[in-house]
């Protein structure tokens, strides 16, 4: 897994075509809740999340493991780019739910869940949960860090 090329692309298809799958099976589920038993809901709902993380880990794992064949991927999430949004990832992490929870229980009527909406909602939710986590790591964050360096 950490030299051949053959490995890393059959470990990246298993695992896409594994997430992909579960995706398909869980979309089938939401559509028609009635159609399938409850067992087999209960067994899909257990195995799930579980699966689907494998799947990632085993498109992620020639990455980690330095394959050469990853080489342009591990270069560009290496990158010095990424430093400041790594910085502000947990604050987002932190804001996000709490912003989305002002949002719909302020609201006066409930949200009519339609595609536009949701993708909008979305990026407005992530787009403010950044802007907000920006200025606590300026106001606050920043501060203590160079606090803690000079002690």
């Amino acid at each position: 897994m950490k030299t051949d090329t053959r490995v890393w692309v059959l470990c990246c298809s298993m695992g896409l075509t594994v997430q992909i799958l579960m995706v398909l099976f869980h979309k089938k589920i939401n559509n028609n809740p009635n159609q399938t038993s409850n067992a087999l809901n209960m067994i899909f709902l257990l195995i799930a999340r579980p699966v689907f993380v494998s799947a990632f880990a085993l498109i992620m794992m020639p990455i980690i493991l330095g394959n050469p064949s990853a080489k342009p991927i591990s270069s560009l999430l290496s990158h010095e780019f990424w430093i400041m949004p790594t910085r502000l990832v947990y604050g987002v992490f932190l804001c996000n739910s709490v912003i989305m929870q002002f949002y719909i229980y302020d609201s006066e009527r409930g949200i009519w869940i339609q595609d536009v909406d949701v993708v909008m909602l979305f990026f407005s939710f992530l787009l403010f949960s950044f802007v907000l986590s920006f200025l606590f790591y300026v106001l606050v964050e920043g501060p203590f860090a160079l606090l803690l360096e000079q002690f």
